[in-house]
């Protein structure tokens, strides 16, 4: 953790960084990066964590204070179940250690905790629009009271591998309780202003459908043999939505055969079933073209978290099939030798 005061007045086109570094060309990285603004406009707090030298999971913030009038708390939060981003002892992001799933986990590089004020004014401030006015100068950022509680890594050991039960090592174990929730969910859904897992300008192969069916968290995908890929761990959940979908159309399935014996049985007037298989032809199209819509966005979704982007091409040509074949039933079902309408959704 660190007490920082950030750059006064006209800071555009500057950084402020504070961050966790290992060494070597396949590094892991932990940043908070403060950029720089014209005066009177807001700082934007820049999260990113990078894995094996690969970054692109950013997070950006607004604060709820002027971060240039007084020093103000930053601190990470790693341990091997997550990283939590602190700001004055409020958790803004978390980002979940998912290695079961696939998602790589900066764990096993020690690293050193850097600080720095630098010139980015290729991209710092509006993406790079507005320069750093060098009359503005000299910058000056201050920090104070940096400490780290951490195991220590020599000669190829952990400091934490004989000790990991000493009270001084509880953050190894330290997790978010209800109350640091609600509060996490209270910066982000008032402060942060930039998510890259749903920026699909960037990232197109996210689907917007997909976004609005499924509730996107802060993960990144790496997918099989290397091929990294954007996506949500919760991308996951379209399988569930995928479930429910299927299941209501089961229970469609169910009414519709019920409709078909009654109507049967009960309907002596073939002119009498040609309507009410008109009428049924519009709800099955109906019914059929938004199971259409939600399987081909929850199958979508699934596989880009899964296997990336290079698998998709099936989903979409599977679902445009499935959707053909339930009209060609339809149409099937119409026929005048027909006396009931039962349709399958697939």
């Amino acid at each position: 953790m660190a007490e920082i005061k950030l750059v006064s007045g006209n800071s555009a086109g500057t950084v402020t960084a504070y961050y966790l570094r290992s060494e070597g060309s396949y590094w892991d990285e932990i940043d908070f990066e403060f950029l720089g603004n014209v005066s009177g406009e807001p700082y934007i707090v820049h999260t990113n964590v990078y894995t094996q030298g690969k970054g692109n999971r950013e997070q950006q913030f607004y604060l709820w204070f002027d971060p240039t009038a007084n020093f103000h708390t930053y601190s990470f939060l790693w341990n091997p179940q997550h990283i939590v981003f602190y700001v004055d002892g409020r958790p803004i992001r978390e980002f979940k250690n998912m290695e079961g799933v696939g998602i790589p986990y900066p764990k096993s590089q020690p690293m050193r905790l850097y600080s720095s004020l630098w010139n980015a004014d290729d991209w710092a401030t509006r993406g790079g629009l507005v320069k750093t006015d060098w009359a503005q100068g000299p910058f000056t950022a201050s920090f104070r009271n940096m400490r780290a509680n951490g195991c220590v890594w020599s000669n190829g050991l952990s400091s934490c591998t004989s000790n990991n039960n000493s009270a001084n090592n509880a953050w190894l174990s330290q997790s978010l309780d209800s109350a640091s929730q609600r509060r996490l969910k209270w910066v982000q859904k008032n402060f942060m202003i930039y998510d890259y897992c749903s920026d699909t300008k960037r990232f197109p192969q996210v689907l917007v459908l997909t976004a609005c069916l499924v509730a996107f968290d802060t993960q990144t995908k790496v997918v099989f043999l290397a091929i990294e890929k954007k996506a949500t761990y919760a991308d996951l959940e379209s399988l569930k939505m995928l479930v429910y979908i299927a299941s209501a159309s089961a229970g469609y399935n169910m009414l519709q055969l019920m409709r078909g014996y009654c109507g049967a049985k009960y309907i002596g007037s073939k002119s009498k079933c040609v309507s009410m298989a008109w009428v049924c032809l519009l709800l099955d199209e109906l019914v059929a073209y938004v199971t259409f819509g939600a399987n081909s966005a929850a199958i979508t979704g699934s596989m880009l978290a899964v296997t990336g982007a290079e698998a998709l091409q099936w989903a979409g040509g599977a679902s445009l099939h499935s959707y053909v074949a339930d009209l060609l039933s339809l149409s099937s079902d119409l026929h005048p030798s027909r006396h009931s309408t039962i349709t399958v959704l697939t």
